[in-house]
């Protein structure tokens, strides 16, 4: 069963800015190069940096989730992730608070998402890979994973039958 993960307010407001920011940026270094005649070489490295930044952003974000018979993937355009059904104990609905005052330890806080390695008091190490914050889930398998399905009541029942087969 196939699970979206639209994105919230504070999602699209960040990516937003930073995605205007990084254009921004973009533009000034073109105009400082070209009025400076710096070499274009330089240019192109600081112009194809700023590309590469929105590309692996938006390639390691969250699409989606799908739980399958057998595993659980968190889709994403490049390199989905794929916890076996076999090594999740636990997946429950999570409420916001959970993940405040997380501290990002590699990863991305905000723009097309919020995913990565996330640590805070309440759950220590977790992995996220969330996109609205009212509707959050955690499955414990190998790691901590806190995901963000547009029906995550659905999502939880769903895993959880597959627990029992």
């Amino acid at each position: 069963m196939d699970f979206e993960a639209p994105w919230d307010a504070r999602i699209k407001l960040v990516t937003g800015l930073v995605l205007l920011v990084l254009a921004g940026v973009g533009v000034a270094l073109y105009v400082s190069f070209t009025a400076a005649a710096e070499s274009k070489s330089a240019l192109v490295v600081l112009e194809l940096l700023l590309v590469a930044i929105v590309v692996a952003s938006y390639a390691l974000s969250p699409r989606g989730y799908r739980v399958e018979a057998n595993a659980v993937v968190i889709r994403r355009p490049v390199g989905s992730i794929r916890i076996p059904v076999d090594r999740i104990r636990r997946v429950e609905r999570l409420e916001s608070e959970a993940i405040k005052k997380a501290v990002r330890t590699l990863g991305n806080d905000g723009l097309f998402g919020l995913y990565g390695r996330f640590r805070n008091r309440t759950l220590g190490a977790f992995r996220m890979y969330v996109t609205d914050r009212s509707k959050l889930v955690l499955l414990e398998a190998d790691h901590l994973y806190v995901l963000s399905p547009d029906r995550p009541e659905i999502f939880v029942e769903t895993v959880q039958a597959r627990l029992r087969t």
